[in-house]
């Protein structure tokens, strides 16, 4: 039985070793020396069985290590109960973990011991993983209630929080351009005493990442120390280099199969060994983020639709309403296009047929309207470069760009670096220019050229519209003036007229084709007893004589009398222009009046009668005259 307990105590897995207390010569302990010691409990501190047995304690552990043991094995000791505890040291720079188990046995401590070092790493590596997976997580659940504006925050944040979980000294994503042939720094994160190096990469050409393209096309996560970068990186090397970056991790950011861009994770001044088990959340965090941004220029590209059409729809309605609209609907297409095409400047130009030359009307520079502002230049540069309503000039790179400007329309002098010249054409003619400038090389992308094409147009429409406007005016003046002009010599007509009324000797009266007076000059007043204010509105009347006076007779009725004296005036000039006879007059106060009548027709510049005029002469002087004669003759008779 003893034998087959000590084969059990020397084959056993666990480590078992029996320890005796040290007492000094105050009996007091001081230290414990291994007695019966097995394999197991020996390998553990990488001893053999004769090397540990008999050995003090404190030559095997550090004097930390001490301190934390010695209390625990005194204990049992002393009290009799068992302990258990975990206890950690170092190794050839490795932590080893040891669960003990202690117990009393005949004034010895009987320590049982278990290396649970792989188990320990794995609670490690666990708990690391479980630490990663709750960043992320914690980011996906943010992404979901996040507000657009709020995303380059949030990126950043969660930047800081998985750089300092990693160890790297800077984290920094680095998107591409729609087109991916440039890409800028968008986000940062450095760790404290790191300074920030975003601005050294703004619109840079993707192919200064040759390399680091190529394998981020085959969706390969790189690791690796800088020096260690192959020859073919050697223009990498040289970037990482000027930012003392020595050792890195680099996710990329994939959609539909094409990077996007990458993630990078960088020490700085130092080497580091990277966790493989990172790499795996590091990809669904790329991933977390190409969706969110996917989703935000997704969300910004139905907005920016929409703003399109609403400033179309605003450009349309100050169209429709030019004048009521408040200002000019160039101003307002030039407000709606700045508004999706945010450069520093836009003209619109309006070509003068008369002078050959187009001249700029509007200017929105960095914000700021300046309405005709003093910039013309030949007309032919637009119509010789651009002869038709589809094309249009643009300029990626002015400084390469070899087109000489009209010295009055020299972009680049002027500091700008790229530019897009629109022509605007209505009806197969050249109405003017729409150009867009900016002092960014390669500013304007597909979607800006796309906005300025769809405001062209309607921009043609307005000079168009301007300019018919302008000719009407100019006719409506030129109409005006010849009013006046015919308003002045109708005036001096009618004065004249009046004037001729006034002051005739005869009296004068004029009637609608019902015969009813509608004026009476004041020679009228004085024959026939009436105001002018009475006559008007009355209807003369024509009855024959009697036997004694058989010359007609004419009164003068109210409108109500029911006479009308049109059918005898009809008749009277149905063949000829005018009718006269002699007649007699009844006056206001019953008194007659011997005239002499002469009626013409009144016609308008048509030929159509309006009315009738009378000119009647007193001949009562010469009724007399020859009442006088007669009598004198009559007595010459009777005398011879």
């Amino acid at each position: 039985m003893v034998k087959l307990i000590d084969t059990w105590f020397d084959r056993s897995r666990q480590g078992v070793a029996f320890l005796k207390p040290v007492r000094n010569s105050r009996k007091k302990n001081t230290d414990f020396r291994f007695g019966l010691v097995n394999t197991a409990f020996a390998q553990i501190f990488r001893q053999t069985v004769d090397e540990l047995t008999g050995r003090l304690l404190s030559e095997l552990v550090s004097t930390d290590q001490m301190d934390r043991v010695f209390q625990p094995l005194i204990a049992v000791l002393e009290t009799g109960k068992p302990q258990q505890f975990e206890e950690c040291y170092r190794y050839n720079n490795q932590d080893v973990w040891l669960h003990l188990s202690l117990s009393s046995i005949d004034g010895q401590v009987l320590a049982e011991i278990e290396d649970v070092t792989p188990q320990k790493n794995a609670d490690q590596q666990l708990q690391r993983r479980l630490a990663m997976e709750s960043i992320v997580s914690t980011f996906s659940s943010r992404l979901l209630t996040l507000e657009d504006s709020e995303l380059k925050a949030c990126i950043t944040d969660a930047l800081a929080q998985i750089g300092a979980f990693t160890g790297a000294d800077r984290a920094a994503i680095f998107s591409y351009s729609e087109d991916q042939q440039r890409g800028s720094c968008t986000h940062e994160w450095c760790a404290p005493g790191i300074r920030s190096s975003s601005y050294k990469f703004q619109n840079l050409p993707t192919t200064l990442f040759a390399w680091l393209n190529q394998q981020l096309g085959k969706q390969q996560v790189i690791q690796l120390n800088t020096e260690s970068m192959p020859p073919e990186a050697a223009h990498e090397k040289s970037i990482f280099d000027s930012i003392a970056v020595r050792s890195l991790i680099v996710v990329p950011m994939i959609r539909d199969g094409d990077p996007q861009g990458f993630i990078g994770f960088y020490a700085i001044d130092r080497p580091k060994a990277w966790d493989e088990k990172d790499v795996y959340l590091l990809k669904t965090f790329s991933a977390l983020i190409i969706n969110a941004q996917y989703r935000q220029q997704q969300q910004a590209a139905i907005r920016r639709a929409n703003q399109r059409l609403a400033g179309l729809r605003t450009i349309d309605q100050a169209l429709l309403s030019p004048y009521s609209a408040g200002q000019s609907p160039l101003l307002t297409a030039l407000q709606h296009i700045n508004a999706l095409v945010p450069c520093e400047r836009l003209t619109i130009f309006r070509i003068n047929e008369e002078s050959d030359q187009a001249t700029a009307e509007y200017r929105l520079a960095e914000g700021v309207l300046e309405v005709n502002p003093n910039l013309t230049f030949s007309a032919h540069y637009l119509t010789d470069r651009l002869p038709l309503a589809s094309q249009v000039l643009y300029i990626p790179d002015l400084k390469a760009h070899k087109l000489d400007f009209p010295s009055e329309l020299n972009p680049f002098e002027q500091g700008f670096r790229s530019m897009i010249i629109i022509p605007l054409y209505r009806q197969h003619e050249c109405m003017g220019a729409f150009t867009l400038l900016s002092t960014v090389p390669d500013f304007f992308t597909e979607e800006h050229r796309q906005i300025a094409q769809e405001v062209a147009s309607q921009l043609a429409f307005v000079l168009n519209q301007q300019q018919q406007d302008q000719e009407l005016k100019q006719q409506n003046e030129d109409l005006e003036r010849r009013v006046e002009a015919r308003t002045r010599e109708i005036g001096q007509l009618s004065a004249l007229h009046q004037a001729i009324l006034e002051h005739a000797g005869q009296a004068i009266l004029s009637t609608d084709i019902h015969g009813v007076i509608q004026t009476a000059n004041p020679a009228a007043e004085k024959l026939i007893g009436y105001r002018t204010d009475e006559l008007i509105g009355r209807i003369p009347g024509f009855y024959q004589g009697v036997a004694d006076q058989p010359l007609p007779i004419i009164t003068f009725q109210g409108p109500t009398s029911g006479y009308r004296p049109s059918a005898v005036f009809d008749a009277a000039l149905a063949n000829q222009s005018y009718w006269h006879l002699e007649c007699i007059i009844i006056g206001k106060d019953g008194r007659q009046v011997p005239i002499l009548l002469v009626i013409s027709s009144l016609k308008d510049f048509r030929g159509a009668l309006i009315g009738y005029v009378g000119i009647v002469t007193d001949i009562s002087a010469l009724k007399a005259a020859e009442i006088q004669l007669r009598n004198l003759n009559q007595r010459f008779e009777l005398a011879t």
